[in-house]
C-alpha cells in the first residue's frame, strides 16, 4: 500500500477533540485528535503527551491504599472507576500537569511522584491521542477543585482488596492495568521482604 499522504482535511471544529480525514494515494482514513492540524503526529512525527494519568497511593497505619475516582463519563452515560487524569495545558511540563490533576480531582498534595511510562498512544487505530503515566505517594489534605462539568467522587481501596475491586466494577482500561501492575509489584515486594526477614 502507498502510504504517501496527499493531504489531511479537518472535518469538525470542536474545543477538545476533532475529526480528521487523512488522504493517502491508496485511500482515506478517518481519525480523531486533540491536536491542532499543524501538530498532528501524522504530519510531524512528534510525540508530546496530550494528557497524564496518575496512580495515587497513600500509606496509613502500615497499609497501602490506592486512591481511585468514580467519574461520570458522557459517552457511556454512566459512572466508571478510574485513576486521576487530565489534559496537559499549553505544553506544560507533564509532571506539573500530573500534580495539578491530583490537587484538582482528589485534593491531594504530592509527597513523591515518578513517571512510569514515556508518551503512550491510547487508541492508535482511532486517534493520535497520547498519554504519560505516573505514580505518586500523596496526602489527602485539601478539598477537590473540580470544573463545572466534572462529577467525581473518591474511593480508597486497600492494596489486598484491589483484585476484587477491579473485578466487580466498571473501569477505564488504562487505570485497570495500572492498578493491576501496582498490586502485583507491591504484593511481590511484600512477599520477598517477609521471606528475607524469615531467612
Amino acid at each position: 500500500m502507498d502510504r504517501q499522504i496527499i493531504r489531511i482535511d479537518q472535518i469538525s471544529n470542536e474545543k477538545w477533540l476533532n475529526l480528521y480525514k487523512i488522504i493517502y494515494k491508496s485511500g482515506d482514513y478517518i481519525f480523531t485528535s486533540r491536536k491542532d492540524k499543524k501538530d498532528l503526529v501524522a504530519l510531524t512525527s512528534v510525540s508530546f503527551p496530550d494528557a497524564v494519568r496518575v496512580l495515587p497511593f497513600l500509606i496509613k497505619n502500615d497499609k497501602t491504599y490506592v486512591v481511585f475516582i468514580k467519574e461520570f463519563r458522557n459517552p457511556l452515560n454512566k459512572y466508571i472507576y478510574a485513576l486521576p487524569a487530565g489534559l496537559i495545558d499549553n505544553k506544560e511540563n507533564p509532571t506539573v500537569a500530573a500534580e495539578r490533576e491530583l490537587a484538582e480531582e482528589i485534593g491531594a498534595t504530592t509527597k513523591t511522584i515518578e513517571p512510569i511510562s514515556n508518551c503512550l498512544y491510547t487508541t492508535a487505530g482511532m486517534s493520535d491521542e497520547s498519554i504519560m503515566l505516573f505514580q505518586a505517594e500523596v496526602i489527602l489534605n485539601q478539598p477537590q477543585h473540580l470544573e463545572e462539568t466534572e462529577d467525581i467522587t473518591i474511593k480508597l481501596v486497600e492494596l489486598s482488596k484491589i483484585p476484587e475491586f477491579l473485578k466487580n466494577n466498571d473501569f477505564c482500561m488504562c487505570s485497570y492495568l495500572m492498578a493491576k501492575e501496582f498490586y502485583y509489584e507491591n504484593i511481590n515486594n511484600r512477599i520477598c521482604t517477609k521471606k528475607r526477614k524469615r531467612g
